[in-house]
């Protein structure tokens, strides 16, 4: 196909010209046998090929890796094309050893041009580059965060993860960024932010703009307040500037990832340049454009780390599928569904589809192009896919990662009065209920949680660590979720309560996944709740013992601030340690709808044991959290600031940090905590028990 230099739009009298690349490369899928890399372009290009180098930073560099070649296009705007780009090596890659590749057109006509080059490649590098792990296995080195809001305050996270890349030997590099939910907000947008994405938005689509049935098409411009015309169906306290269309979906994402387009943007829509932007909120503006810089590390760090995605809620609406009765409502408006539906799409076009590219066949993509490029058409089509995907997988990692889809495959709450029943745990002089909240879900329905028990049974290895990414912390930090607990007393939406303490059966279909994964030391990884923190622990029955870390990163840019920030640092200073333990007793005295759950108090926990292990089945789970280190009070539980997580596995040595804004200029890491899976500092109570007493 034929090369043309832009394709323009005019927006406010004045043209945006679309660069060829919109967004992209991302390394996505990758194993030794085969690499996938995402990309999103203006055109239909003529045949691209995925080519594969040993060494790519020299004029004479070996040739490329031989490989088979494979590529699919999906078109989603009359100038947006999504590609997914692979090569099948003939001899299987080498892990621990740095790659390098490109995109050739038929294989000699380089696609890239200089200005792209130098937008995503690592300094000292010719091509962007990949690394398959490490030599042997439990090798791993990861970056991991969530909560990115493109106007949210303070420094975006992305910058720290470019920095931490451009500074790594090939030793020490991370080869993975496990990307844990909300990579864009689709709720919470800024008037300013949205109406700086429309000249985009019309040049995606020609001009030629979606409608969304039954709203008005005035409801559309960007300085119309969209709340009322939403809140029948949805329940973000934050829509004033929600998105509708999938071109506002698409352009957000994009706006996520390049941030080159900025520039255009800005002076399309009679903005200053960068450096001094004419916004009417200054402050949001000063976070605007920090997000715009971060965009530009962004598109640099996904070009050259494998990126593995899920979503938590803000890429489609906060509170999506919140329960299976918000699902009903929301998808009995037809506008509702459409948004839904444009929401959904534009998360497998960016996101989804890259995670694992083969489970989305000919059918499946283009039921959803079609949908998306004719601008509403076949809405019931695309939405009853999406609806009936698996989206949990597993990443081709070692140790393997399980990403958890707790959203989409939820069930409702059993209304039996009796399972509201309340027990007491004593943490630091602190009482807290595990009622639950009878609007609070179960997050994982009957064939989820008999399709995570196959996934992680089948990839768990006795002894070898297992990695869980949940966008929301399982094991989070007690006292905020029993503050969130006494407000959702009085409104579910507000206090967010879908997270796994909210609805004790939670807690029970994620010991059962643990157990599953039989002696494996379990890592999770998670974000959603805007605040770090490293739990270390164990879940136990009279037959299985399963340590396990909870570890938390968030929010990459959306930090606490204001009368938040201090009502965040005051409850993070309860005690210099959270310990406890908990005991689930599962017998349902005749019901058949679900484990019924309670705890114990530490304060008698061993006679407490000692009377009931016999009676089975039951839980022990102990919990220790991780006293932070650095400037701060060692009281300090949890990290507030914007920040990032970074993972290493080697063998059985697992190591731990935050990355977070220094207080002068770039970031710094608190030093590394250190595990050991052979060891585990939290004991086996019950191995002890039945060792002393014989049973």
């Amino acid at each position: 196909m034929k090369r043309t230099e832009g394709v323009g739009c005019i927006a406010w009298g004045v043209e945006m010209r679309l660069p060829l690349i919109l967004a992209g490369p991302i390394v996505r899928r990758a194993t030794p046998d085969k690499v996938w890399v995402w990309l999103a372009t203006r055109e239909l290009l003529d045949p691209p090929h995925l080519m594969l180098f040993t060494n790519g930073n020299s004029p004479s560099s070996p040739g490329p890796v031989k490989a088979g070649i494979e590529y699919y296009p999906v078109a989603v705007a009359d100038n947006l094309w999504i590609y997914m780009l692979c090569a099948i090596p003939e001899t299987p890659l080498d892990r621990g050893r740095t790659y390098f590749y490109d995109v050739r057109l038929k294989g000699t006509r380089p696609l890239f041009k200089s200005d792209d080059y130098r937008q995503f490649l690592l300094k000292g590098n010719r091509l962007p580059t990949f690394m398959l792990g490490a030599r042997g296995n439990n090798n791993l080195h990861a970056l991991y965060g969530s909560c990115r809001k493109l106007h949210g305050p303070n420094p975006d996270m992305m910058k720290a993860a470019e920095e931490i890349l451009q500074n790594a030997s090939e030793d020490n590099r991370p080869q993975y960024f496990f990307m844990g939910g909300d990579q864009v907000y689709a709720d919470d947008v800024d008037n300013q932010l949205l109406t700086l994405t429309r000249p985009l938005r019309d040049a995606l689509y020609g001009g030629k703009r979606e409608t969304i049935p039954g709203l008005s098409p005035a409801v559309l411009g960007d300085t119309i307040d969209r709340s009322e015309f939403l809140e029948s169906f949805f329940t973000s306290t934050h829509m004033p500037h929600h998105l509708l269309t999938f071109a506002e979906y698409a352009a957000t994402y994009i706006m996520a990832w390049n941030g080159d387009l900025w520039d255009p943007l800005l002076k399309a829509g009679r903005f200053s340049d960068l450096g001094s932007a004419d916004f009417s909120n200054r402050i949001i503006g000063q976070r605007v454009l920090d997000g715009a810089q971060g965009a530009k590390s962004a598109r640099r760090v996904l070009a050259n780390t494998i990126c593995y995605m899920i979503f938590d809620d803000h890429e489609v609406t906060d509170d999506w599928f919140l329960n299976p009765e918000w699902q009903l409502n929301a998808t009995k408006f037809d506008s509702g569904l459409r948004i839904l539906t444009n929401g959904m799409a534009a998360y497998w076009a960016f996101q989804g589809w890259g995670n694992e590219p083969a489970a989305f066949d000919e059918t499946y993509r283009a039921t959803i192009g079609g949908f998306a490029e004719s601008r509403g058409k076949g809405t019931q089509n695309a939405w009853s896919a999406l609806i009936k995907t698996d989206w949990s997988f597993v990443a081709p990692t070692s140790p393997p990662a399980v990403f958890l889809d707790t959203r989409t495959k939820r069930e409702a709450s059993p209304t039996v009065s009796d399972i509201d029943r309340v027990g007491t745990r004593v943490i630091e002089g602190i009482s807290l209920s595990t009622r639950r909240n009878k609007e609070a879900p179960r997050l994982l329905d009957g064939d989820e949680r008999a399709r995570l028990s196959g996934m992680i049974a089948k990839h768990g290895t006795s002894g070898e660590p297992l990695i869980i990414v949940a966008a929301a912390p399982i094991f989070g930090f007690p006292p905020m979720e029993w503050v969130q607990r006494k407000i959702g007393g009085v409104s579910a939406t507000t206090a967010d309560l879908e997270g796994w303490s909210s609805n004790p059966r939670n807690f029970i279909d994620a010991f059962d996944l643990f157990l599953d994964a039989g002696s494996s030391p379990l890592i999770v990884l998670s974000g959603d709740v805007h605040y770090g923190f490293e739990v270390v622990g164990r879940i136990s029955t009279t037959s299985h013992s399963v340590p396990f870390l909870q570890l938390c990163s968030s929010a990459m840019k959306n930090e606490v601030i204001g009368v938040d920030k201090f009502f965040f640092r005051i409850i993070s200073l309860f005690g210099e340690s959270v310990a406890a333990f908990g005991f689930w007793d599962l017998k349902e005295k005749g019901k058949t709808d679900g484990p019924i759950a309670y705890t114990a108090t530490n304060d008698n926990a061993n006679d407490f044991f000692n009377r009931r292990y016999k009676s089975s089945p039951y839980y022990l789970m102990q919990t220790q959290f991780i006293k932070r280190s650095g400037r701060r009070s060692v009281k300090q539980l949890i990290e507030r600031q914007n920040n990032l997580g970074e993972l290493v596995v080697r063998g059985q040595q697992v190591s731990h940090r935050h990355w977070h804004p220094a207080s002068s200029s770039g970031f710094s890491a608190r030093s590394f905590k250190n595990w050991n899976t052979g060891s585990w500092p939290i004991a086996d109570i019950v191995g002890a028990i039945k060792s002393i007493f014989g049973r």
